[in-house]
């Protein structure tokens, strides 16, 4: 018998998996990052998150998780079309389900273990603590130390080589990993403590924006800007974006992030295809300190302003939009977080706001 947190598998279940697994994965040197290590590294970062829950008094399923950790890229590099699936992870999914019903298990705990596969799909909302840990451990190198998350890309990249045979440049290739990676940050992966920072915010989304537009202004070079907008409840079209900057749209409502994923990626493809969708509210900013260029508001309040300011590099602008009247309230507070105003423009249907932020003195 082998213990699995507060579970039990039986040996010939763990044996009979691991096989599975063997069966349905590339070995490393095919598949540089999905290759047959990958569920053994996704499960240690998966028993670190389920610890914490354990000490949150949060209750988990590890013997379903870890079935579905191991199987949950299975025959991923396999076009899942040809087998009649719509997604890989459908077909991951039903793999394992009909695994586990082929071993004996009851329908109810082999439907639970191909849910939790599913999470892994991108636009699926993860909601039981097993399936939010699967996306968050599979997720784990974005938001990571850079040097990890760069380690990855580059694994990816030799992967992607291998498969397709290409001579694709790295940079080509990260504009369509980051288009890929936009649908999977819209939602919150949050359940424990240490998932928010002293202020609330979102550590993994924080540490996640900063590596990604760090990667797109390496490879793209420093001309490349940083724009952030936020949106408030009911908006949905971003309406803020520019050539060769790393666009990032927050909206605090998780039916709105969602709703707006279509929209982000059709001005992505306008533009560059790095632009991203993810939490924001008005007490807290899921960003970096210091890491825009541009941030641009359409809920003035004193909250955000001082929040755009955090998140703004010196000398870089930020754009207040109000919808009537200029707030003085608004004007005062800039300007005591030494903000230089440098234009108010009149658009018709309200007013802009532009100030640059200056070095505290």
């Amino acid at each position: 018998m082998t213990t699995v947190g507060s579970e039990v598998q039986t040996d010939q279940h763990v044996i009979a998996v691991r096989r599975l697994r063997e069966r349905t994965h590339l070995p490393d040197s095919q598949a540089p990052y999905h290759g047959l290590s990958h569920p053994e590294v996704v499960w240690a970062r998966a028993e670190m998150l389920c610890d914490r829950c354990e000490r949150a008094g949060i209750p988990v399923k590890r013997s379903a998780l870890r079935d579905a950790v191991e199987l949950h890229d299975a025959l991923s590099h396999v076009n899942p079309a040809y087998l009649g699936f719509p997604s890989s992870e459908r077909l991951a999914a039903t793999l394992t389900y009909n695994f586990l019903i082929g071993r004996g298990h009851n329908e109810v705990l082999a439907a639970e273990v191909s849910d939790i596969v599913m999470a892994t799909h991108p636009d699926i909302r993860p909601r039981t603590p097993e399936q939010i840990i699967i996306r968050a451990a599979d997720l784990w190198n974005i938001g990571s130390s850079y040097e990890d998350f760069a380690a990855a890309s580059t694994a990816l990249f030799h992967e992607s080589q291998i498969a397709n045979g290409q001579d694709k440049s790295f940079a080509d290739w990260i504009v369509g990993s980051h288009a890929f990676l936009r649908r999977f940050l819209w939602p919150l992966l949050e359940l424990t403590p240490e998932a928010k920072d002293a202020e609330g915010r979102s550590v993994w989304h924080t540490q996640a924006m900063s590596n990604l537009s760090r990667q797109w202004t390496e490879t793209f070079g420093n001309n490349s800007r940083v724009v952030a907008e936020f949106f408030p409840d009911g908006e949905i079209k971003p309406s803020f974006c520019a050539p060769s900057s790393f666009y990032i749209a927050m909206h605090s409502s998780e039916e709105q992030r969602q709703a707006a994923l279509a929209t982000v990626g059709e001005i992505a493809k306008e533009v560059n295809s790095a632009a991203f969708l993810i939490p924001g509210t008005a007490q807290g900013f899921s960003l970096a300190s210091e890491l825009c260029d541009t941030v641009v508001l359409h809920e003035p309040s004193i909250d955000t302003v001082c929040e755009a300011v955090r998140i703004t590099k010196q000398d870089g602008v930020i754009v207040v939009r109000f919808e009537d009247t200029l707030d003085r309230n608004i004007l005062s507070i800039a300007q005591a977080l030494h903000s230089s105003i440098v234009d108010r423009r009149d658009e018709g249907e309200g007013y802009s706001l532009i100030m640059v932020k200056r070095p505290m003195i």
